[in-house]
């Protein structure tokens, strides 16, 4: 099963990917076993529905992305080759910045659905 969940913060304006995708840069956090906080930084990509959700994403909100991780294959002019790994999500939703103090619950949605 190809499944990915991060619980985080954008570090970004989500910006336009192709004709139809929008990206989102996402920070997480998490303890070393040094008790030392780590960042990790990861790649989103909404396509469909999810990219009316993510245009109202700002930098700052918190967000919670479930989707599948997926790495493409990138061939470079000079003849290099690169590797891109991201996340697809198939789920998003965000708390903005203003109101993060406040519990959010995440609104209903029919296409929001683990498969499981």
């Amino acid at each position: 099963m190809n499944l990915a969940i991060l619980a985080g913060h954008v570090g970004q304006e989500p910006r336009t990917v192709g004709d139809s995708g929008i990206s989102l840069r996402i920070a997480t956090n998490e303890k070393g076993k040094d008790g030392k906080e780590y960042t990790s930084w990861h790649d989103v990509v909404c396509f469909g529905y999810l990219t009316d959700r993510a245009r109202q994403v700002s930098k700052g909100d918190s967000v919670l992305v479930v989707g599948r991780i997926q790495t493409r294959k990138v061939q470079k002019d000079d003849g290099s080759t690169t590797y891109f790994t991201s996340v697809v999500a198939n789920q998003l939703n965000h708390t903005p910045k203003t109101s993060q103090e406040q519990t959010v619950q995440p609104e209903h949605d029919e296409h929001m659905s683990l498969g499981f």
